[in-house]
C-alpha cells in the first residue's frame, strides 16, 4: 500500500490534542519540535488526516521525503533525539537509572581492584596490575567494537548502544588513570622506605 509523509504544524496545545487521535492510527509518528511533527499514512487515508488536522485547527502539507529520525530512550521516534531526551521526563528518568547502575558497577569494580592490589607485594603488584590493565583494556576495546557494530546493525537501538559504548570508554579511562596512580604510589612508597632506612642506619651508628 502506497504511503505518504506529511508535516503537521500548530501550537503545542493543539498538537498535543491531535496527537491522541493520530499516534495510534498512522503508520509512523515522528516528533520534531514543540510546533511540528511528522506522520506517515497510507495515501487512501489522506482525507481522514485532513479532517483530523483541520478539526484540531492545525496545518499540514505533504513532504516528498521521509524526515531523518531516530529512536529515543523512551521509545518514541524523533528528528531531534538529543533535545527530546533532555526535555522528556521519561528519558531523563531512564537515563538517571542507568547512570546510577553504571556508577554502582564501577564502584564495585574499583573496590575489587583496590582489594586485589593491597593483597600483593610491591614488586609483584606493579607487574600484575600492568597485565590486568592490558587484559581489561583488550576486553573492553572488543566490547566497544562490538557495540559499534551492533549500533550500525540495529539503528533502532543506536542510542542505547552509544550509552553503553561511552560507559565502557569511561571504564577504560579510569583503569588507565588508576594504573598511573599506582605507579606514582609505588615511587612514593620506595622513597619513604629509603628515608626510613637511612634514619635507622644513622640511629644505629649513634
Amino acid at each position: 500500500m502506497e504511503k505518504q509523509w506529511a508535516r503537521i504544524d500548530g501550537s503545542p496545545q493543539q498538537l498535543k490534542r491531535a496527537r491522541k487521535h493520530l499516534e495510534g492510527h498512522v503508520s509512523t509518528f515522528v516528533l520534531s519540535n514543540k510546533k511540528t511533527y511528522y506522520v506517515e499514512v497510507p495515501r487512501v487515508e489522506l482525507k481522514w488526516l485532513d479532517k483530523v488536522v483541520k478539526d484540531s485547527n492545525l496545518q499540514w502539507r505533504k513532504v516528498d521525503e521521509a524526515p531523518i529520525y531516530s529512536l529515543t530512550i523512551c521509545g518514541l521516534w524523533s528528528t531531534s533525539v538529543r533535545k527530546h531526551q533532555i526535555a522528556c521526563r521519561q528519558c531523563r528518568k531512564a537515563k538517571a537509572k542507568e547512570h546510577n547502575s553504571t556508577q554502582q558497577e564501577l564502584a564495585k569494580a574499583a573496590s575489587q581492584v583496590q582489594a586485589d592490589t593491597l593483597a600483593k607485594d610491591t614488586v609483584g603488584k606493579q607487574a600484575a596490575t600492568n597485565k590486568a590493565t592490558e587484559n581489561t583494556l583488550s576486553v573492553l576495546q572488543n566490547l566497544i567494537k562490538t557495540a559499534e557494530e551492533h549500533k550500525d546493525e540495529y539503528m533502532a537501538l543506536a542510542s542505547q548502544w552509544e550509552r553503553y559504548q561511552n560507559a565502557l570508554e569511561e571504564v577504560c579511562d579510569e583503569i588507565v588513570t588508576s594504573a598511573h596512580r599506582l605507579k606514582e604510589a609505588k615511587a612514593e612508597y620506595e622513597a619513604s622506605a629509603n628515608r626510613i632506612a637511612t634514619l635507622l642506619a644513622v640511629e644505629n651508628q649513634s
